[in-house]
């Protein structure tokens, strides 16, 4: 007779009541029975470790799990524990909630660790998207480590917390992963739960390469395993000590629409350095190096990676079939931009990245910080963070610019759409727009025309303490032949001669503005918004 299989898989048994909870309009009564035995097998849930708060040993570090109250902990948790150790799940607030913030308040309650999960799935995938949790802009002051884990993961972990009769669940963080079981007996037999795409909402799909070892051995098999990669491959990096030291003169080179990314914890030769997201690795410029990496191919990936103290730009995006004094080539279709996904930029002289003339980038879930002017020594200007130049794409989503020298973002392209970013304490204009023509020939072969205007949309941001001396527009400044709308954004505290938040030229056109909030912004002139023609300055406090 045939033994009855134990399942180990915790999430087959939850799968009913998580559908339940998911499509429920109101919350679902909390189940009445006993664990089964396989609810007492253990659970692996993949994870992404916060930016900022300390790092979690490499032994893990474990308590009991907690729901926070309010389970946004969007307000201070009722719910305080000074004595046992314990750690608190939050739920991702939709808005007007960051991260650290909601992390600080678990802590000031007692908790040793947070774990913060999902409130949604991609609406036009379904993936299970894993977030890098950035630093707030109060910088509360957040010590204890946190992690990011999915929608479908989190909400198993609350039906387990609702069980009546459930003995403790408890849980033991891990570098990228976090593991969780109930009852006092850590298990033996752990199991995977339900997958999250490990970088961003990338799907992985064809070989994975690892390249590890010092930077010279690295740089030196480099072109090689470049050229036995195909479109789709993933190449990972795992450099000895964490950090990829690139030679003067010598950027490494992407040539292919791989996805190029950070090694996991456990790669061979794999560690996390200072700058670089958890499971990261940081590529660095020689002393006098100007750039890191160039990449060459629409719908290439890079990915968890951090960049320090390059010269100019730490990361190019060129045409395909270029000469090597930048001419020819076409413009990238503006369906496969290189995405550049959960990345760090710090202490860079000049530019972090540049978008050549007619390419396309889509940048996400990524922090500029300190960058620019000499690491504030004034010794260079006007360098932004981003640099996009004539007949260029870029969209901007869920990313932080903090305290950077020069300008956070300068747009001479085509369309430029900007979402749910922060704009912080730059020391000049935070976004600059102005058009400039591309070359004609650089679309023959291309599907798309050139520009005659440049289009900027920007969404859901924050701009806050942006300064401008001796010119216009603290926050946005808006030049030649360009056309802005501004929705649901709050500008605080930014400055300029004129126009201390937003200053447009007089032969642009502000064809949009709603949902927009305007406080204690100061101009020479007064106006906190000087519109350009015909002239609907608004001294808007």
């Amino acid at each position: 007779m045939r033994r009855p299989t134990l399942l180990p898989l915790l999430v087959l048994v939850l799968a009913a009541a998580v559908a339940v909870l998911k499509a429920a309009a109101a919350p679902a009564a909390a189940p009445t029975s006993d664990p089964t035995p396989a609810d007492l097998a253990g659970l692996l849930i993949p994870s992404v470790q916060a930016v900022f708060g300390d790092r979690i040993p490499k032994d893990g570090l474990g308590g009991v799990l907690r729901a926070a109250d309010p389970i946004t902990a969007c307000a201070p948790l009722k719910n305080v524990d000074k004595k046992t150790p314990w750690v608190a799940l939050i739920k991702r607030a939709q808005k007007k909630c960051e991260y650290e913030d909601t992390t600080f308040r678990a802590q000031q309650a007692g908790a040793i660790a947070a774990i913060v999960f999902d409130f949604k799935t991609d609406s036009s995938t379904g993936d299970e998207n894993l977030q890098l949790m950035q630093p707030s802009i109060a910088n509360p002051g957040t010590k204890i480590p946190s992690v990011f884990i999915s929608l479908q993961n989190g909400d198993a972990l609350m039906v387990l917390l609702q069980r009546k009769k459930t003995p403790l669940v408890n849980v033991v963080l891990q570098p990228t992963r976090v593991v969780a079981w109930i009852g006092d007996q850590k298990p033996t037999a752990l199991t995977l739960a339900a997958k999250a795409g490990p970088i961003g909402n990338i799907t992985l799909t064809g070989r994975q390469v690892t390249l590890s070892g010092t930077s010279a051995e690295i740089v030196d098999r480099w072109a090689t395993t470049m050229a036995g990669l195909r479109p789709g491959d993933t190449l990972m990096i795992a450099p000895q000590g964490g950090v990829l030291q690139v030679p003067v003169g010598s950027p490494l080179e992407v040539t292919a629409a791989i996805v190029l990314a950070g090694a996991p914890a456990g790669a061979a030769g794999s560690r996390v350095a200072a700058g670089a997201p958890q499971g990261a690795a940081v590529v660095t410029c020689a002393k006098g190096g100007d750039q890191a990496l160039v990449i060459r191919s629409p719908g290439a990936i890079l990915a968890r990676m951090g960049f320090v103290g390059c010269t100019r730009a730490a990361v190019g995006v060129e045409r395909v079939g270029r000469s090597a004094t930048g001419t020819g080539g076409v413009v990238y279709p503006r369906e496969r931009p290189v995405l550049l996904q959960q990345l760090t930029f710090q202490r860079h002289l000049a530019m972090a990245v540049d978008l050549e003339v007619g390419t396309a980038a889509e940048l996400t879930d990524s922090l500029f910080k300190d960058n620019g002017g000499d690491n504030r020594n004034k010794l260079l200007t006007n360098y932004p963070q981003v640099w996009a130049h004539a007949g260029a794409a870029l969209a901007v989503r869920n990313t932080r610019f903090l305290d950077n020298f020069d300008s956070n973002i300068n747009f001479k392209g085509d369309l430029l759409t900007i979402d749910n970013s922060q704009f912080v304490r730059a020391q000049d204009t935070a976004i600059r727009v102005s058009y400039r023509e591309p070359p004609a020939l650089l679309y023959r072969g291309s599907a798309l025309q050139p520009p005659l205007f440049s289009t900027a949309r920007v969404k859901g941001c924050k701009f806050l303490g942006n300064t401008k001396t001796g010119g216009p527009g603290g926050a946005i400044f808006l030049g030649t032949n360009g056309v802005l709308t501004v929705s649901n954004s709050t500008f605080t505290n930014n400055s300029a001669d004129s126009g201390g938040a937003i200053f447009v030229y007089d032969n642009s056109w502000l064809a949009r503005m709603s949902d927009v909030t305007f406080e204690n912004n100061s101009a020479l002139g007064g106006w906190a918004a000087n519109l350009g023609y015909p002239w609907l300055q608004s001294p808007l406090a």
